[in-house]
């Protein structure tokens, strides 16, 4: 939730239009020649702005800030308002480094004008600390926003928005710095309080529960979070209509947990019939249209649908392209999901090339040292591992790590993915033995902070599984394999398609079984996966019975000989 808005920016310069009138009349004493000038720069910015020419809008916002500055001074309540407006549109232009610059002068200014606690003072140090987040720095956020929610609730009382926004933020902030349980406890308690104060189908009560649900998503708890995707949609839908904003959006994150809960088919449908409204509504290429579309495209990449989800993904590329610029975060996002797309149709050399200049383009606008960037590495490093250029992807993720490690500490759900990703590399490298206990602490660490039946957990537990085999030790293998498809198999709802981390826990049991001499052992846990990619992708040339025949002529064929990911390619070997 932000406070920040479009509507409060709207006013703002409504009330400095009507300043300029009262100029132009001679109620106060400007200068006459920067009197019209100014007005008109409003009048266009807005224009601009509000048609998404965001270059356009900053060139003119930028001018009627540096002519009121010359003019008014630079603490005018004018002068800043010119910046708010600047400052929105750096943002929306994903140039936030630049916003926070100026965001945190305006917020300097407002408590020299206003004093520290005056609600305009406090909006603005609201939103520098959202920014703040933004830019993968939620220790300094975090100081801010404790602060806003004490001032807040003396000034305001427990009920307020503002209040809500900053606790709001304040979890987000927590969450980021690897304090998950903290922040869940007080998104939790952010969204309860919401639904008491302002109403269970209040709109920031429905953000809320969208905020609440997906962070119950990215903590692998998908069953709970789509009830409550569910019902917040069937809420939109009423309250805002079928193609509602909010209801679209709404649409969006449900589609999110049917592909986490392997229902991808559901996903595909909801994604299609809401990106058809968009296009309808909104056009081709406005912003959420074009996430949709990459939304789409990616569970179709999931699906094992590469080629399509790259039709799909390069027309969203030239979208935001045209739309946003070539730098722009949603230009980088759709690059890295053509990227992704291209290494599933095995054009890997083109990922690799697509995966390195978003990574160098967010070194340049974010910072080395910026999730974001990071993150982007963390994707190259993949591609390099891909193309059996281990000792290159290492030098990478190595770098991750200490940045990781620096900024986040060593428990950091993002610190121990970097600390995985390079076990694994080490694994490929013949190096497996090493490997072994980076995978173990990492393993220990999972397992204290999220349990058995995390998926990051199950993943971590079938990587050392892995190393485990490579450096020859089968035995300890198939109990951590068999010890976690037990704990993944209690949690399976009658009907529910296994999980990808399942899956592959079943193709490397029968792996093991095969290696220690036991290939009737290997056959059952085969028969399972092969089932199951069957029933999630389907397949042309079997059904029925038939799944046992092809089943039966791809164990001959050794197929267990390679790695883990070979699994999901068997429903569409030619």
């Amino acid at each position: 939730m932000r406070i920040r808005s479009s509507i409060a920016i709207l006013a703002g310069v409504l009330a400095l239009a009507a300043t300029h009138a009262a100029w132009a009349q001679g109620a106060a004493p400007a200068p006459e020649s920067a009197v019209p000038e100014t007005t008109r720069l409003y009048r266009e910015a807005l224009e601009d702005y509000r048609a998404g020419r965001y270059a356009a809008a900053e060139t003119r916002f930028r001018r009627a800030m540096v002519i009121l500055r010359e003019t008014k001074g630079p603490d005018h309540p004018d002068t800043l308002t010119a910046m708010t407006g600047l400052v929105r549109t750096l943002d929306d232009l994903g140039r936030v480094a630049e916003a926070e610059v100026l965001q945190r002068a305006l917020w300097m200014a407002r408590v020299r004008v206003n004093g520290p606690d005056d609600q305009k003072t406090l909006n603005a140090e609201s939103n520098l600390a959202e920014m703040l987040l933004q830019l993968g720095r939620p220790a300094e956020a975090e100081p801010m926003l404790r602060r806003l929610v004490e001032v807040r609730t003396r000034l305001e009382g427990p009920g307020e928005r503002g209040v809500l926004v900053a606790r709001s933020n304040l979890a987000s902030a927590l969450e980021d710095l690897g304090r998950s349980a903290e922040s869940m406890t007080l998104m939790k308690s952010v969204m309860d309080d919401t639904a008491r104060f302002l109403g269970p189908e209040h709109r920031d009560t429905l953000t809320a529960v969208n905020n609440f649900a997906l962070r119950l998503l990215a903590n692998g708890q998908a069953r709970e979070a789509e009830v409550l995707l569910r019902r917040n949609w069937e809420i939109q839908r009423r309250v805002a209509g079928e193609t509602g904003a909010a209801t679209l959006e709404a649409a969006g994150s449900l589609s999110m947990a049917l592909s986490a809960l392997g229902r991808r088919r559901e996903a595909e449908a909801l994604q299609r019939e809401t990106l058809t409204l968009l296009r309808r509504d909104r056009g081709e290429t406005h912003p959420r249209t074009l996430g949709m579309a990459n939304n789409l495209a990616v569970s179709l990449i999931e699906m094992g649908r590469p080629a399509e989800a790259e039709v799909l993904l390069r027309q969203v590329l030239a979208g935001y392209r045209a739309t946003r610029g070539a730098e722009h975060p949603d230009t980088l996002n759709a690059m890295n999901s053509l990227a992704g797309a291209l290494g599933k149709l095995g054009r890997r050399d083109e990922a690799e090339a697509l995966y390195r200049e978003v990574w160098m383009i967010r070194k340049r606008t974010r910072g080395e040292a910026h999730p974001d960037t990071l993150l982007s590495a963390a994707n190259l490093a993949d591609a390099l591992g891909d193309l059996r250029r281990p000792q290159e992807a290492m030098e990478i993720v190595s770098d991750v790590l200490v940045r990781r490690r620096a900024t986040l500490g060593d428990q950091h759900p993002d610190t121990l993915v970097a600390a995985e990703k390079g076990a694994m590399l080490l694994v490929q490298m013949n190096r497996a033995a090493e490997a072994v206990p980076i995978l173990r602490r990492v393993w220990a660490i999972r397992r204290a902070r999220q349990g058995d039946a995390h998926p990051a957990t199950q993943r971590v537990m079938n990587n050392l599984g892995v190393a485990l085999q490579v450096a020859g030790d089968d035995a300890a293998a198939l109990k951590l394999y068999a010890d976690g498809l037990a704990v993944a198999e209690r949690d399976l709802r009658p009907g529910e398609l296994p999980s990808r981390d399942v899956v592959n826990l079943y193709v490397n049991v029968a792996w093991a079984q095969k290696r220690l001499g036991r290939p009737d052992l290997a056959w059952a846990p085969y028969v399972a996966a092969t089932s199951t990619l069957l029933r999630r992708y389907g397949d042309r040339r079997a059904s029925g019975s038939t799944e046992m025949v092809l089943a039966a002529r791809r164990l001959d064929r050794g197929i267990f000989l390679d790695q883990v990911a070979v699994g999901w390619a068997w429903a569409h070997q030619p």
